[in-house]
């Protein structure tokens, strides 16, 4: 290799734009000890914001521990068809997917990227285990429970709600989205859990459209 271009491969190599974006590169994956969400729980707004119990966080972190900059990570709900996205996230920081059921968000300097998703329930409930995949970057960062307090997807939440969750309880069929708060069991704790975010108000708003 000449001089010349050995030193503009080292240029390339030690580029501040390279560095950001680690896990971006083909076939080394850099992810060290990730921290997910134990479950996302979808929810409503007030017409103006999103409702803050849904908040959440990625923390991205490279092999040697370092926090990871500036990098995309993803939710993937296409795992979930019987829950929807709404098809405007009342956020700007947030971009998203409707196609794929995928909104995505770039960390911050330290390796954190926050999410509060807007979402209802769409149909029958089916959907068991860990539908909801989390991705830096096309590298599989863990799979985690997606539940929604508007399991109707429509009137924000309310009594209407309760019926279905009454009904999703009665079947005795562990289906994710009934399961507030986590524990992948449906049961008095998530009515509980339930009661807590209709009392809030902070959920009287629907989708006004969904993601197909």
């Amino acid at each position: 290799m000449s001089r010349s271009l050995r030193t503009f491969s080292l240029a390339l190599l030690f580029t501040p734009s390279l560095i950001l974006v680690p896990c971006a590169r083909a076939g080394f994956p850099p992810i060290g000890n990730p921290i997910l969400p134990g479950c996302i729980r979808l929810v409503g707004s007030d017409g103006v914001q999103a409702s803050p119990s849904g908040a959440f966080s990625v923390v991205v972190r490279d092999l040697a521990n370092n926090p990871l900059p500036f990098v995309a990570v993803i939710v993937d709900l296409s795992g979930a068809p019987d829950l929807r996205l709404c098809g405007n996230q009342l956020d700007a920081s947030l971009t998203l997917d409707c196609t794929n059921a995928r909104v995505s968000a770039l960390t911050d300097a330290n390796g954190v990227a926050r999410f509060t998703l807007l979402g209802g329930g769409y149909g029958p409930p089916f959907t068991i285990g860990f539908p909801a995949q989390i991705f830096c970057q096309g590298f599989l960062l863990g799979s985690v429970p997606v539940c929604s307090f508007d399991l109707d997807g429509q009137g924000g939440v309310s009594a209407n709600d309760l019926s279905v969750w009454l009904a999703e309880f009665a079947a005795g069929t562990p289906y994710v989205r009934s399961d507030f708060d986590c524990s992948g069991d449906v049961g008095a704790n998530d009515l509980s859990f339930w009661f807590g975010a209709f009392a809030s108000g902070t959920q009287i708003g629907s989708c006004g459209t969904t993601c197909p």
